[in-house]
């Protein structure tokens, strides 16, 4: 059971599959119940050693096993490939969950790979992010300070994505995962910035904030916002729409609206639409979240 501190010297891809893979064979070979609870409640609690490592290096704090900050938290390179796992591996409670948690991180794993030659954000492009979403809608930022963010900057890239986003049972913390771009023609052409696929996960935040169930959003999203585009409820990329809309929501009218590859489709009375439409999600989002300044980790 010595390998369950070796999480501490992940900061490659290579080592954090070796790592899944090998916990996953020691707790294999466990012959008993006793002995497989055992190495649960002590990764388990190597896990929380991790985070409140990453903490301290942070410079943040821990209140009953919770973050307590403002606004968001950046992670990078080799501390975000160790918050990654831990936060995955703290959701075992069962020789079963194990089982599972670990049958998932290998299939989520097997798609990360080295950096291309690309570009990441940056934590300087995240902070522009943040402000330009508050000046186009100021209530954002109390949104901020009443959610969690985390924000893992990979020092990897990913077999199908640029970036992907998850969040917590209650929908009031979650993760942004962005990695080094992918690097093909077809990206390359479309132009995709990372300050756009930042901004579209971002969008994703607010619809779940808003529906507070996954993969759907609002039935106002199509009535009010793009009445005209023949999108309907049934349609699988609705979702995905509602994020990207955001996203030139945002940046539209600003030095950076070329930086989303969508724009060009939008005219005018488009973009007029999404602004106020927008405007009016932030606000109903900032008037029904409770006040909450614990932050999940």
């Amino acid at each position: 059971m010595d390998f369950i501190d070796e999480i501490y010297e992940i900061n490659t891809v290579s080592k954090m599959k070796i790592y899944i893979d090998t916990i996953d064979i020691e707790f294999d070979l466990l012959t008993t119940i006793d002995e497989k609870k055992k190495y649960i409640k002590e990764l388990k609690e190597t896990c929380f050693n991790v985070l409140a490592y990453i903490m301290m290096d942070m410079d943040l704090t821990l209140a009953n096993g919770n973050i307590v900050t403002n606004e968001y938290n950046i992670i990078k390179n080799k501390n975000a490939f160790q918050c990654f796992l831990a936060n995955y591996l703290l959701n075992i409670e069962t020789i079963d969950d194990f089982n599972v948690i670990i049958g998932f991180l290998k299939e989520k794993l097997s798609n990360f790979k080295t950096k291309n030659k690309t570009s990441r954000i940056t934590e300087e492009e995240i902070e522009l992010c943040f402000k330009l979403i508050i000046n186009k809608f100021p209530e954002f930022e109390s949104i901020l300070n009443k959610i969690g963010i985390n924000i893992l900057l990979f020092n990897a890239s990913h077999k199908l994505y640029n970036s992907e986003c998850t969040h917590s049972v209650d929908f009031n913390s979650f993760q942004i995962e962005s990695y080094y771009l992918k690097n093909n023609d077809e990206y390359k052409n479309k132009g995709v910035n990372p300050i756009y696929v930042f901004l579209h996960e971002v969008g994703h935040i607010v619809c779940w904030l808003r529906t507070r169930q996954k993969d759907t959003f609002p039935e106002s999203f199509i009535k009010e916002a793009i009445m005209y585009s023949g999108l309907t409820s049934d349609n699988k990329d609705a979702y995905e729409v509602y994020a990207d809309s955001f996203s030139i929501a945002v940046l539209h009218d600003s030095k950076f609206s070329q930086y989303n590859p969508f724009q060009k489709y939008y005219n005018a009375h488009d973009n007029e639409l999404l602004e106020k439409y927008f405007r009016k999600e932030i606000k109903e989002i900032n008037n029904k979240l409770p006040v909450n300044n614990i932050k999940t980790f």
